[in-house]
């Protein structure tokens, strides 16, 4: 027996609509403490950005810590892009032992 395809794909939707919230529940939870007023932060009296504002303003901040983050995040995508151009032409031109039971291996589709 088969479902309509209006209750198949509604049920399709409130499961990804589920699954949505959450995961979205968690990161609107965290970016809500950090602006709300907390007595032991810089931000005591008002809903406000005033933890960012010590976060920058301190020696070795989050400027710094954002800087970091960046250029190892950039580096490790140029890492992994030469490896896997390097590896994907291995593959296409040249033929080895194994070679065909390895690209399909590593290939997604």
């Amino acid at each position: 027996m088969r479902l309509h395809p209006v209750i198949g794909r509604a049920s399709y939707y409130v499961f990804a609509g589920g699954l949505a919230i959450m995961f979205l529940i968690p990161l609107m939870w965290t970016v809500l403490a950090s602006v709300s007023p907390h007595g032991a932060t810089a931000q005591q009296d008002r809903y406000g950005f005033g933890n960012y504002q010590v976060l920058v303003d301190t020696d070795a901040g989050l400027l710094r810590y954002l800087w970091n983050s960046s250029v190892v995040s950039a580096l490790t995508v140029v890492f992994t892009l030469v490896l896997s151009i390097l590896g994907g032409y291995a593959f296409a031109r040249f033929r080895f032992w194994g070679g065909t039971r390895c690209s399909c291996w590593s290939s997604p589709s």
